[in-house]
């Protein structure tokens, strides 16, 4: 399965296309599902999904990624915030690492603190449809690496949509939703 991902991944680096850079000034509002690998979507816990960025200059920016979801009067809430690289090696692709503070609650069971590193490609493929694929290691209280595959599509240049897929051992993760650019 990892061969596979990693294959996802180069595959975003080889499309030529004569789109621009992919924007790092976005906000994500979407409906996102964690399914533990031993449940069924229909059992998964779902929820809300909010993401953020904007850029400082050239070469960084602000994220933020918020998380909560639900089953049963149980909630968990994730939260990450942090400062990203972005590097424009060609006229279409980006090369992004992040470090972020990650920081999950779950009603009734307290909250832990930890760190969240992401390394990744977005490429625009068309000067609408982008794609990501990125490794992202989650350490809270204990370390836990994910691969992240994901698509937006523009329908104008300030609204769209996106998708994104995260895949690590223990819990999948979907989520669809709006973006908005500025």
């Amino acid at each position: 399965m990892n061969k596979k991902l990693m294959t996802a991944l180069l595959t975003c680096l080889s499309f030529q296309t004569f789109a621009q850079n992919p924007t790092f000034n976005y906000f994500d509002i979407g409906y996102v599902v964690w399914r533990p690998d031993d449940f069924s979507l229909s059992s998964s816990l779902k929820g809300l999904e909010l993401k953020a960025s904007k850029t400082i200059n050239e070469s960084l920016y602000f994220a933020g990624d918020l998380n909560y979801i639900s089953k049963n009067n149980n909630s968990l809430t994730l939260v990450t915030a942090g400062v990203g690289y972005m590097n424009h090696f060609s006229d279409n692709t980006s090369f992004f690492a992040e470090l972020d503070i990650a920081n999950i609650s779950i009603e009734n069971g307290g909250n832990e603190t930890g760190y969240e590193a992401t390394v990744g490609v977005r490429t625009m493929v068309t000067e609408a449809l982008e794609l990501k694929g990125a490794i992202e290691y989650l350490d809270i209280n204990g370390g836990d690496s994910s691969f992240n595959l994901g698509t937006a599509y523009m329908f104008n240049e300030r609204f769209g949509a996106y998708f994104d897929y995260k895949i690590n051992q223990d819990v999948d993760r979907f989520s669809i939703g709006f973006r908005t650019s500025f």
